[in-house]
């Protein structure tokens, strides 16, 4: 079956149309041919009639036999389309899909990663906030269109329907990548812009498709460019997407006015209304509330390039309506004004897009494409008006060998004689002459390879210092002499050099320290876990999951360390051999596990709603409850008792010897995470509103400690007990005073965090940033690191005994920092040494060419 077939094709080939077509009704009979059996009518060039199509149509759209309560499919237009669409939305079995951690929220529903059961591969879905009967016909709209648009640079939808709570959602392929957003941030130079203009290019081809298809995007930005790590460049978030050839009869999110507060000017997030897009990004007629076409998406194309070149987006205002304004009047500062090194063809390209009246922009988006090509390839730019210089100095470059050679042949007809006469003077010196050119060739050649590892190194060093240190190393001995070497290796290690953990082969999501300091465990989306040896680096892989690894939990004594998966299933292991049981009673992914605090017994919860105990030696369990909602947060007390969260809200405690128990409401919104007091006396907890709720033991609430704006994910109280530490969904890591005291925030996350930890002396604390950095504070609120080289989000941080930190993140790898100050590095040889004992990033082999 050819890729996009529905179902298998049908017996009855006609010869002339080239087409399949099912058997058709015997007119006498009134029934179908059976299996095998040739069709009574057969269509040819001189047979064929509207007719016997419309009997085509009539026989595929029967009911099925024994098929009651099924109604005939509605006949579409055209002689071939006879069989109706589907329901868009049809309800899918809970079994299908393991849903992971929520990745992003919008105005209709939240991004979640998940697990595609049936054909076993990593997905993301937008799922609805609501339940219930009524889908919002725009979430519906938004997957039909996606899921219709086939583009290499257009993100895919696999599957969509309704899960068995009642949300509607689709699922999408998992692009692993940085928004073009977040790389024009880091990006500083206009040459390394210009160096993106290819994925510019891509995108202004999924546009002109999706054009093509009759399809309006309305609100692009960079942020709604993802780049992978391999070049992919995808378009996402079509939310705001428009069918130009359609009528939308159902309710229209057009009439509803939704403006974000005057004082946020940024622009550069999405708003829904009459006025819909993203202000910086808006065409004209798109501020003005006006209807869009496809040169509307132009404009915001040329927008995009315009942000692309000069790193900053094309209109800015005090407020929004201020912002709106301005898009609207056309006023902005012109793309050369703002950035006189960009060319000046490119230039012409993007004031062409943007031009405030329609009819002056490119009549489509393939005509934009086409002139950034040309621009590319060196080729004359259509839109451009070339000067005579211009035009002359393309043309000496364009055959600037050409030239060259007629120009050396002058110059050596010039001095041919005076060569000769001295020909037999230089003769005797030429042998001589050549060794030393070679020599000195040789030293260039050295240098020159030196230079570019030493630029190579200087341009990493913002990123990764890492990798700035693995350049440095591979420069030869002279070049490890240079004052400039030894401080830009200086500079590397201030910032932050790492040793790498490489085993795991995809997300490595969870990480914990043995309680004796001397290993730490990863678990990952490759559905493994590694046992590592801080002293050698080295590690041994524990397997028995189907799946990723959701939950990491190390006993007290350190013998045993529990996970959990989205197979359903707990695997018991025994760090001393590295062999593990399975336990297996849940139905359903599990959440959370913990240990008594002897380490004999282990309990569980799972998105079934329930809750196990595990007995360690025997390897044996029982379900204690059995819950409405789904389970997750949990923790044993010193006194045995056994405190979960719901994804309801609602908080339970358990005897841990009598099983007796119930649940009781806590903060009205499914509970994340839980911390417990050192002394046992006091619980945290923290809630998908971002709430931070402070109760004692036995479930009695002391008061609220503060709050975020977004789902907390991680908090913490620190061992000494003065303080708990919280951070999730937004950029804030807050630190509460314990019983009271005013709260400190500490600054420099640009995005959430996924994970924290706290130091065992309790002065410091280090968080796992979306952005792909790891952050260290000293608990007051005083920065004192920012380590970058992971290469996507970071997903857990430890402290070691030994003031390190340890990091596991999207990129598959886990780094080791180190937190006290380096030793100044030595020159020459030995700085190759001093580096390599830091770190083993490796960079590929470069050689300068030669000329």
């Amino acid at each position: 079956m050819s890729e996009g077939d529905d179902e298998p094709r049908r017996a009855g080939t006609d010869p002339a149309l080239d087409v399949t077509l099912p058997p058709v009704a015997d007119k006498k009979a009134g029934t179908l041919p059976g299996p095998g059996q040739p069709p009574r009518a057969k269509l040819n060039e001189t047979a064929a009639s509207m007719g016997d199509l419309r009997d085509v149509g009539i026989a595929l759209t029967l009911a099925a036999p024994n098929a009651e309560g099924v109604p005939h499919a509605e006949t579409l237009p055209g002689p071939y389309n006879v069989a109706a669409d589907l329901p868009s939305l049809p309800k899918v079995s809970d079994e299908s899909y393991a849903i992971g951690e929520e990745i992003a929220r919008g105005g209709m529903g939240k991004i979640l990663s998940a697990r595609d059961r049936r054909l076993r591969r990593d997905v993301v879905i937008k799922v609805t906030r609501a339940t219930g009967s009524a889908i919002d016909p725009r979430f519906e709209r938004e997957a039909l269109i996606t899921a219709r648009l086939q583009h290499p640079s257009i993100v895919r939808v696999y599957d969509a329907g309704v899960l068995g709570d009642g949300r509607a959602f689709y699922a999408m392929e998992r692009v692993r990548g940085r928004s073009l957003e977040v790389i024009l941030e880091e990006t500083k130079s206009l040459r390394d812009r210009i160096a993106l203009l290819p994925h510019a290019i891509a995108v202004v081809d999924a546009i002109a498709y999706a054009h093509s298809e009759g399809v309006l995007h309305r609100d692009l930005k960079p942020a709604n460019v993802l780049i992978g790590p391999f070049g992919e460049t995808v378009v996402i978030d079509w939310g705001l997407a428009k069918e130009v050839r359609t009528v939308d009869a159902g309710p229209s999110s057009e009439k509803r006015i939704r403006i974000r507060p005057a004082t946020d000017s940024s622009g550069n997030l999405t708003m829904d209304g009459s006025v819909m897009g993203t202000p910086s990004y808006m065409a004209p007629e798109q501020a003005r509330g006006d209807e869009s076409d496809e040169r509307t998406d132009i404009y915001a194309l040329g927008a995009l390039l315009y942000t692309l070149l000069t790193g900053k987006p094309p209109h800015h205002g005090r407020t929004t309506e201020e912002l709106l304004d301005h898009v609207a009047a056309g006023r902005r500062i012109p793309i050369m004004e703002r950035e006189p090194g960009v060319p000046a063809e490119l230039a012409t390209i993007v004031e062409h897009a943007m031009a405030h009246e329609r009819k002056d922009r490119f009549a489509s988006a393939k005509e934009l494409a086409d002139e950034l090509r040309r621009f590319s390839a060196g080729k004359l730019v259509a839109r451009h008006n070339y000067t005579a210089w211009e035009l002359v100095r393309r043309w000496l470059w364009k055959h600037r060998v050409t030239v060259g050679v007629a120009a050396v042949a002058l110059v050596v007809l010039a001095v041919v004689g005076v060569i000769s006469i001295r020909s037999v003077v230089r003769a005797k010196d030429r042998a001589e002459d050549e060794r030393t050119q070679a020599l000195l060739a040789q030293a260039e050649a050295v240098q020159k390879t030196d230079n570019l590892r030493f630029d190579l190194a200087r341009s990493t060093i913002a990123d990764d210092p890492s990798r700035t240190a693995a350049w440095l190393a591979g420069m030869s001995i002279d070049g490890l002499a240079w004052a400039k070497t030894q401080e830009l290796a200086r500079d590397a290690a201030a910032r932050g050099l790492a040793r790498i953990l490489n085993g795991h082969t995809a997300d490595v999501e969870i990480i914990a320290l043995t309680p004796d300091g001397t290993h730490v465990v990863t678990a990952s989306d490759d559905a493994t876990l590694r046992i590592w040896n801080l002293a050698t680096e080295q590690s041994r892989e524990l397997r028995g999951h189907v799946g990723p690894v959701e939950a990491l939990e190390i006993s007290p004594d350190g013998m045993y360390v529990a996970s959990a998966g989205t197979d359903g299933t707990v695997w018991l292991w025994e760090l001393a051999s590295a062999t593990g049981r399975k336990l297996a009673g849940h139905r359903d992914t599990v959440r959370g596990v913990a240990f008594s605090p002897d380490g004999k017994h282990l309990v569980s919860t799972g998105e079934d709603g329930g809750l196990w105990l595990w007995d360690t030696a025997a390897g044996q369990g029982r379900e204690i409850y059995k819950h409405t909602h789904g389970l997750r947060p949990l923790v044993w007390t010193r006194s045995n008792k056994i405190i979960v969260g719901g994804f309801d809200g609602s908080l339970g405690e358990f005897d841990a010897l009598t099983h007796k128990g119930s649940m009781k409401p806590g903060t009205g919104a499914e509970l994340r995470c839980f911390a417990l007091s050192p002394d046992g006396t006091l619980l945290v907890g923290g809630d998908e509103n971002g709430v931070v709720t402070l109760w004692t033991i036995d479930g009695q609430r002391i008061r609220t400690l503060g709050s975020h704006t977004d789902v907390v994910r991680d908090l913490a109280f620190t061992p000494n007990g003065k303080y708990v530490v919280s951070g999730g969904g937004d950029p804030h890591v807050l630190v509460y005073p314990i019983p009271e005291g005013a709260t400190l925030d500490l600054t420099g996350n640009g995005d959430g965090i996924k994970d924290l930890d706290v130091s065992r002396d309790s002065t410091m604390v280090t968080t796992a940033g979306i952005d792909g950095t790891v952050r260290v504070w000293t608990i007051d609120g005083t920065p004192l690191q920012t380590f970058r080289g992971h290469r996507s989000a970071v997903k857990g941080v430890v402290f070691t005994l030994d003031r390190r930190v340890v990091s596991a993140a999207e990129d598959d790898r886990a780094r080791i920092w180190r937190l006290d100050p380096d030793a100044d590095p030595p020159m020459g040889d030995a700085l190759r040494a001093w580096l390599h004992q830091r770190t083993n990033a490796s960079v590929e082999q470069v050689r300068a060419p030669s000329n």
